[in-house]
């Protein structure tokens, strides 16, 4: 479900127009953000995104990719799967290893690749100078996994010939599970990003073979990421590290979920063409990249404060839903509130009293089917519908 109100200027276009098209963006710190795109171009923004200025030449047969920052200095970015790292700010670059494409978790870096049929994910804990063998699998035709790494110990990842399944440890790779999505295999996509062990998301294709999904489970069943209310818009680039969830997708659309993906709020850009990336310093400055066009916003990208509108019919989420058993009321903006919980005859069953602005409300000890949860404060009155699954 989707909100829609939209408010004028959410996002500002940077009057910066680079010589050729940007694909990505980083904005690692305050004053530091960085864009890199096609001739083997990068920009930097000390700003937030409102202007910009040529930092580095790769040369001009070079798309640089798989741009990653730690902090303002130390950075990554991938050429035709030849690493490279900064550690001043990218004023100069070096490679320190050949890799498909790695990812970075606080302080370490992950990679996987292939190499004489043995599939690898590999750790470094020193900005890619010596590698850790975590797991490895030899298979005839192998390829390298697309994975997510929780924490030290919790990663998910897949192969990309098995998308009936999803691989997990919880022990650091000591042991590895297996878990089958119940509800049908997934359509591959480029990327596959765990916010924390529960929600997880596999997006990043265009068009025709974009098919996103989202798991709240932690990787058993996957339901589609559904921007636009019809199920047809892709998910080009997702925005983890602040309080909402951020997509961008095609015609200008930049959506917000505050309940990990289950509902989305569009943002209004001036632009219709695709954003290919979106990024956060903070919960209100983000820069996404379009193109020849930066946009850049100060305010989370919604001026009129979306969490502190006096609308609790937009305001008021439920997560996970469907769950098994325990599910989570938000309502930012109000903390005083009344919830009552009924089953689908209209029987009340539950009668809770909080202030604050996320609640716990606990359906393990009934049975699984359609629940309606009611909710109270500053003289309105919500209803929402929950499924308990099993």
């Amino acid at each position: 479900m989707i909100s829609s109100q939209l408010a004028v200027a959410q996002w500002k276009q940077s009057s910066f127009k680079p010589i050729s098209s940007i694909n990505e963006v980083a904005f690692p710190s305050e004053t530091s953000a960085y864009s890199v795109g096609d001739m083997g171009l990068m920009y930097k923004s000390t700003d937030g995104g409102a202007n910009w200025t040529q930092l580095y030449d790769f040369g001009p047969f070079t798309v640089p990719s798989d741009l990653c920052f730690m902090n303002a200095d130390t950075g990554f970015v991938n050429i035709y799967d030849n690493q490279h790292r900064t550690v001043d700010g990218g004023v100069s670059w070096t490679s320190y290893g050949t890799f498909p494409r790695i990812k970075r978790v606080e302080n370490d870096l992950y990679t996987s690749y292939t190499s004489n049929d043995t599939t690898y994910i590999k750790k470094s804990p020193d900005l890619g100078n010596t590698w850790t063998t975590l797991f490895l699998n030899y298979t005839v035709g192998n390829q390298p996994y697309i994975f997510s790494i929780v924490d030290d110990m919790t990663a998910f990842f897949i192969h990309p010939t098995e998308l009936d399944r999803v691989y997990k440890t919880t022990d650091g790779f000591t042991s590895i599970d297996t878990l089958f999505i119940k509800n049908g295999a997934m359509v591959l996509q480029e990327e596959f990003d765990f916010k924390d062990a529960q929600n997880g998301y596999h997006y990043g294709s265009w068009w025709s073979q974009s098919n996103p999904t989202r798991t709240w489970n932690t990787g058993v069943f996957y339901s589609p990421i559904d921007l636009d209310g019809f199920g047809v818009l892709p998910v080009f680039d997702l925005a983890f590290n602040t309080d909402k969830l951020y997509a961008s997708s095609l015609y200008g659309k930049i959506y917000s979920s505050i309940n990990n993906g289950q509902d989305w709020t569009e943002h209004a850009t001036p632009i219709n063409d695709p954003i290919n990336s979106i990024a956060f310093y903070s919960n209100d400055k983000g820069i996404a990249i379009s193109g020849n066009t930066v946009l850049y916003t100060s305010t989370g990208g919604d001026p009129l404060g979306f969490a502190k509108q006096h609308d609790l019919s937009l305001a008021f989420s439920l997560y996970p839903n469907p769950t098994n058993a325990i599910i989570t009321l938000e309502s930012p903006g109000f903390s005083a509130k009344t919830i009552e919980v009924y089953t689908s005859t209209g029987l009340k069953i539950q009668t809770l009293s909080a202030h604050e602005q996320a609640i716990k409300i606990d359906l393990s000890n009934f049975p699984s089917g359609v629940y309606f949860i009611s909710l109270s404060t500053d003289g309105q009155r919500v209803t929402r519908k929950a499924v308990k699954s099993f």
